[in-house]
């Protein structure tokens, strides 16, 4: 009996022996004689679903002989490749791995699998294979996804997770994900997560790279969908700068138009004044991205007024985002990990502004190590601390900037600047916490605050505080949910001393409360859809004129709050139709509604709106609803790529405002109100059309871009001659609504890679204005068009960086801009002995050009690996050639006689010097 037991038990392992051999020997049939390396692999890849991955120059002089049946792969590779020279292994019983010189055996080859569980999905299942003793370079990993019970009929599966950091745990925004060989391709967003749909049963090479980053190459065997987190490892050696970059081949293969993607890490060499990185100052330095002068806040966009660009951090609105009247930004360089400009092609997920969205994305914290920064310059001081709560998976990180520039001022001779001061402070911390079902969670918080007194006699103080709480959650290997709580809250504060019989002071605030939630994925074999929701409270406290001390005379004019409703629903669905064309097509339907308690005038029909004209007063109860408005907002973009570098854009935009500002000034100004659209000031809504060929030359790293656009804006708010936004609260007696045709050709080069980056962009740009009511008192400018305040037909701008060796670098800048729009007097004449000042047509003459050149030099410090602090300096020259710009254009009356004056912010060279440290080593993040 023991001797039958034993005769069965080596049979068994005698045929598991030989069919583990049989697994191992693929046979074949057919003519194999005098093809090439590369003829023989395409064949097996073709004909029999072997893979067979190796490098050109290892197969460049070898050829295969062979015919019949039965052939064995594995000794057709054995008698054709020389064993020390070109070695290869085989892993399974269809993949092949040559390695070249290394030589690596079966026993080498380390394996495991791990299972992800989820209560409302499937099963997923991941086995990684790997060579552990290749070098970094060379290591192959193999990767099998699903476990084929998770595929459905379509035919397609959702490859998906998210890419962090080796060094922080931080998720790597911008990561370029591609498969191999074709135009599949995905960019991780800002919190380093991705989407990849891709057939199932398919076998692909997916190419990972990251400016900053190991490469990363894996083969994935797709049996269905399922999640492949990866962690990157930094790379030490000679990282050259890229200043802007929106995923290499994006440029082409991507839907985007006017878009940018700013990452901050790679702008710390260009020249700034007063030694601060300044992100908006960068954006500002884009095609189709001007401001009206030096150190003013606010961006005009495709020549669209300052109110209608939306600025988000991480979900929560910023509607000031300048410290001392714009010479800064309020976002914390050390804190900012990128930055998206959106100029058209406008994702349905956004709304309310006509413009642009500005997007800013602060860093997640190190979830592995303790990590501190920080820097000072002439003016500024800021620290930066980060840290691990629970390692891996939760970390903390908080951000601080201030100012002593009180210094600078007293040390200026000019009495009203010298007895002036300034200050301002930003605070900045988020708690990011990842879970292991496959959910995230972030807590934001953010907090500036800017006084200003100037002359002693003009007291200015404003302060943006806002809070979010974003949660992310893959509901299913298809699909992704997210949803964000945001609160925020903008307030602003004025006094003016100048004559104590007129003192005042002025109070406002804005406060809006927001809920947000999204879905987006991959329903279908390329297809890309999402839908969602969202609503905002607004909540305007106008404030009031108030009388400022015991000697003034003026009279309390309060005026009001307002409270309105905007919420939305979209959806949206990006499809591939072919393998040259992806159409997005997307529908948002917007509504608001203006809500009381409020009092609002009846006027007489086809009578100017003026306090002798009014005929009833309206009053409305809290929370009754007062005027509603609604509308779709339509999203249409295509994609037509001629070949993998060259390709075709178009896009079409609705966006609708319900929410705009009112301002005296060119410029954004810490005076200025919002306002929200009521009875008798209409929503404005635009209509843009935009074109555009894109082309890369890989061979030179360049990436190049020509768009054309024409946007329409009607119900633009214009203000009526003379108005004084102090002397009413009734605003619509102040205000009237026009046209707006902007329309531009912006082009745009730049250079990605290798020793010398940077870009050359050049816009020819018009705004023009139409205000020509029915009624004369409906009329400005008689009726006529006329140019905006921020029309600037000419601009270029080149940014460019030398890496001269890995420590040092030179950069410069040059801008050129034309003139902006204005208005001049243009005579005195006498009407019964009164002295009256004659003006042109509005803004019919033009400042003088801006011109300015910079330069910088940024030196790191040593390169070592091991080290505790790494420190870098920056040597720059704003404005080298000291050009006196016009800021603006300003006349006096002088003895009966007008007298034109130009002021100037810089008129001179500013030479700034400022340092920069971090916990680490030069590649630290």
């Amino acid at each position: 009996m023991k001797r039958n037991i034993i005769i069965i038990i080596l049979s068994f392992l005698f045929l598991y022996k030989l069919s583990a051999q049989d697994y191992k020997q693929i046979v074949i049939t057919g003519d194999f004689s005098n093809l090439t390396f590369e003829e023989f692999a395409g064949i097996m890849k073709k004909d029999y679903g072997i893979f067979i991955y190796y490098k050109p120059e290892w197969i460049s002089n070898i050829r295969i002989n062979a015919r019949g049946d039965s052939l064995k792969v594995l000794s057709i590779l054995e008698n054709a490749l020389s064993p020390g020279s070109v070695n290869f292994v085989q892993i399974g019983s269809k993949q092949f791995f040559l390695t070249g010189e290394k030589e690596i055996s079966e026993s080498h080859i380390a394996s495991y699998e791990t299972d992800i569980m989820q209560s409302d999905s499937l099963e997923r299942s991941i086995a990684e294979q790997y060579f552990a003793n290749v070098s970094y370079e060379q290591a192959v990993k193999v990767v099998t996804i699903g476990n084929g019970n998770n595929a459905d009929n379509s035919g397609m599966s959702v490859l998906s997770g998210r890419i962090m950091s080796g060094t922080s745990g931080e998720p790597v925004a911008g990561v370029t994900i591609v498969v191999e060989g074709t135009s599949k391709g995905v960019i991780t967003n800002a919190d380093g997560e991705y989407s990849l749909p891709v057939e199932t049963g398919s076998v692909f090479n997916l190419n990972i790279s990251c400016m900053g980053m190991e490469p990363e190459t894996y083969l994935v065997n797709m049996n269905g969908s399922g999640i492949l987190n990866i962690e990157m490892i930094e790379k030490l050696i000679d990282i050259q700068e890229v200043i802007v970059r929106s995923g290499r081949h994006d440029n082409v293969q991507g839907m985007q138009m006017g878009f940018q993607k700013i990452e901050m890490k790679h702008i710390k060499s260009i020249p700034v004044v007063l030694g601060e990185r300044d992100i908006l100052k960068i954006a500002n330095m884009m095609p189709g991205v001007q401001t009206v002068g030096e150190g003013s806040a606010g961006f005009n966009v495709r020549g669209s007024s300052s109110d209608q660009n939306l600025f988000l951090i991480n979900e929560v609105p910023v509607l000031n985002t300048g410290h001392l009247f714009g010479f800064f930004s309020a976002f914390n360089p050390d804190m900012v990990s990128d930055f998206n400009l959106y100029k058209s092609n406008f994702p349905v997920e956004f709304g309310g502004r006509l413009a642009s969205v500005f997007d800013v994305s602060t860093r997640k914290g190190n979830k592995k190590n303790f990590g501190a920064r920080g820097g000072i310059s002439p003016v500024t001081g800021s620290l930066l601390f980060e840290a691990p709560l629970i390692r891996d998976k939760a970390s903390v990180i908080l951000g601080a900037r201030s100012t002593y520039s009180d210094w600078i001022l007293k040390r200026i001779n000019d009495p009203d600047i010298s007895s002036s001061d300034a200050s301002f402070y930003d605070l900045m911390g988020s708690v990011h916490v990842v879970n292991q079902n496959n959910s995230s969670w972030q807590l934001f918080g953010y907090h500036s605050k800017d006084r200003f007194t100037l002359a002693r006699t003009n007291d200015y103080m404003y302060e943006n505080l806002g809070f979010s709480v974003v949660y992310d959650k893959n509901l299913h290997e298809k699909w992704k949910m997210k949803v964000a709580a945001v609160m925020s809250d903008y307030s602003n504060y004025h006094n003016s001393k100048e004559q104590l019989s007129e003192a005042f002071e002025h109070r406002f605030e804005v406060k809006s409360q927001e809920l947000k939630i999204n879905f987006t994925g991959f329903p279908w074999l390329k297809h890309r859809m999402g839908f969602g929701l969202s609503g905002i409270l607004h909540h305007l406290d106008q404030g009031s004129y108030d009388p400022y001390g015991t000697e003034s005379l003026l009279e309390p004019n309060d005026f009001g709050q307002e409270k309105g409703l905007e919420y939305a629903v979209y959806t949206f669905d990006e499809a591939s139709l072919t393998d040259k064309l992806t159409v997005y097509g997307g529908l948002r339907y917007s509504f608001y509604s203006y809500l009381g308690p409020n009092q609002l005038y009846r006027y007489g029909e086809n009578l100017p709106y003026e306090q002798e004209n009014i005929t009833d007063t309206l009053n409305y109860g809290a929370g009754e609803f007062i005027d509603n408005y609604s509308g779709p907002e339509y999203r249409l973009s295509l994609n037509y790529r001629i070949n993998p570098d060259l390709s075709l854009k178009f896009s079409y935009n609705r966006m609708r405002q319900y929410l705009f500002m009112l301002s005296n000034t060119v410029s954004v100004a810490p005076t200025d109100r919002w306002k929200l659209a009521d009875p008798y000031i209409t929503p404005p809504v635009s209509d843009q059309l935009s074109f555009g060929i894109y082309r890369d030359i890989r061979s030179a790293s360049l990436e190049s871009s020509a768009e054309v656009y024409y946007k329409k804006g009607k119900n633009i708010v214009e203000y009526k001659d003379g108005a004084d936004l102090t002397s009413s609260p009734d605003f619509e007696t102040l205000i009237l609504q026009g046209r707006n045709d902007s329309y531009g050709l912006e082009l745009m080069l730049k250079r990605n890679e290798g020793r010398f980056t940077g870009w050359i962009s050049y816009t020819w740009s018009r705004s023009l204005i139409t205000v020509d009511g029915e009624q004369e008192w409906q009329k400005i400018n008689k009726g006529l068009t006329y140019p905006a305040n921020y029309d600037k037909p000419h601009s270029f701008n080149f940014v460019g960086n030398i890496s001269i060796s890995r420590r040092i670098s030179l950069a410069s800048n040059m801008v050129f801009s034309s003139g902006r729009s204005i208005t001049y007097p243009t005579g005195i004449s006498y009407f019964s002995g009164v002295q009256v000042v004659n003006y042109s047509l509005r803004n019919e003459y033009r400042i003088p050009d801006y011109f300015r050149l910079d330069v910088s030099v940024n030196i790191e410090g040593n390169l070592k690996k091991e080290k505790l602090i790494h420190g870098s300096w920056s040597f720059s020259v704003y404005n080298l050639t000291g050009r006196n710009n016009a800021y603006s254009v300003y006349f006096k009356n002088q003895e009966g006689r007008i007298k034109g004056y130009k002021q100037s912010i810089y008129g001179v060279p500013i030479f700034t010097v400022s340092y920069n440290f971090k916990l680490g080593n030069y590649a630290t993040e």
